[in-house]
């Protein structure tokens, strides 16, 4: 079973969105509420700055990566076997007698 590595991708700019658009109502409830306070400047500047480095770091990270390499989740080959397993060298358990 193997899929295409740019699921992941996929995946990620879907969270980006999401992260984006609860940042953007973060904005607007502080804006909307009035909070203008330190703590809350602090807070959003803080989680805006942390959110681009973040961001800044997986490009820098995946800037030469193939996105179209196949990923093998897991190995099917032995799930198709047409005969079953030879036991020939196994011994035989003895049965004690009472």
């Amino acid at each position: 079973m193997t899929f295409p590595l740019y699921y992941f991708l996929i995946l990620y700019l879907i969270f980006l969105v999401v992260f984006l658009v609860f940042y953007i109502m973060v904005i607007f409830h502080i804006h909307i509420s009035a909070s203008y306070t330190m703590v809350s400047f602090f807070m959003t500047f803080l989680v805006g700055i942390l959110a681009l480095l973040t961001m800044y770091s997986t490009w820098y990270l995946t800037r030469a990566t193939n996105w179209r390499q196949d990923i093998q989740l897991m190995d099917t080959t032995n799930f198709h076997q047409t005969e079953p397993a030879k036991l020939e060298n196994m011994a035989e358990p003895e049965l004690e007698e009472f």
